[in-house]
């Protein structure tokens, strides 16, 4: 019987250590300069090229990003985040991290324009 209870505490410690791994590795992914490359605003891509052409994202190790969808959002200045999976989670809202690399990072959020909301979907290049 204890040998049993045994495996199974190695084995939740096992699934609870990678999930933590994965996080980790995800948040040090997430960490840089990113440069707006493409997207789009309820699926209109040509709006979000003009609109959001010279936007970038600053994510920090210390947990905290900055930009100018912040902005938009009504935050100013360095805002903290949690990685929940593939979410970034802020205060008010929610990013969809709809894809992830080491020189990619797509994101996909609702943004509520005088009680009209607009689905946003963005795809940041890493600064190298």
């Amino acid at each position: 019987m204890y040998k049993w209870i045994l495996v199974a505490l190695s084995l939740a410690t096992m699934f609870v250590l990678h999930g933590c791994t994965s996080d980790n590795a995800r948040q040090e992914m997430l960490v840089g300069a990113w440069k707006f490359a493409d997207g789009s605003l309820n699926g209109n891509a040509e709006f979000a090229r003009t609109n959001y052409a010279l936007y970038t994202l600053q994510i920090s190790p210390d947990g905290t990003m900055q930009s100018q969808i912040l902005d938009d959002l009504g935050y100013s200045g360095a805002t903290k985040f949690e990685l929940q999976g593939d979410k970034l989670v802020l205060e008010k809202n929610t990013f969809d991290i709809t894809e992830l690399t080491a020189d990619k990072l797509a994101i996909a959020f609702k943004l509520d324009v005088d009680g009209s909301p607009y689905d946003v979907q963005m795809t940041f290049a890493k600064n190298k």
